[in-house]
């Protein structure tokens, strides 16, 4: 995972904590949803996955370290992960691929278009 680059849906999330989680099966793992709405001392952002597996919560997230990271996976070619989401820490953390992310306007529940993959 080291030759992953950083995802364009946002920059440093290791700044962020998370404050709330979602997840919605949505039927199958094919279409299953998980909403993450982190913050930082200036900014709410709220990113919602796509295609969602392969989900792991340690015991103590999210009170554990800043680590997370979200790569862009896509170059791998596999094409319901082409997001993965990990920490760079040993700390409790959140870890699982995604199919694609957006991010979305935390106040209206609205996707926003300038960060799709």
């Amino acid at each position: 995972m080291n030759d992953d680059p950083n995802h364009a849906v946002l920059a440093a999330p290791w700044k962020y904590r998370t404050v709330a989680l979602s997840f919605q099966c949505n039927g199958d793992q094919l279409n299953a949803e998980l909403d993450l709405t982190l913050r930082n001392e200036e900014t709410t952002v709220r990113l919602r996955f796509y295609g969602v597996h392969g989900l792991e919560i340690d015991d103590g997230f999210p009170w554990g370290g800043s680590g997370m990271q979200i790569l862009d996976t896509s170059a791998r070619g596999m094409e319901t992960a082409r997001v993965r989401v990990c920490s760079s820490e040993p700390d409790p953390a959140i870890r699982f691929w995604a199919r694609s992310v957006k991010r979305i306007c935390p106040e209206e529940n609205i996707e926003l278009d300038h960060s799709e993959s």
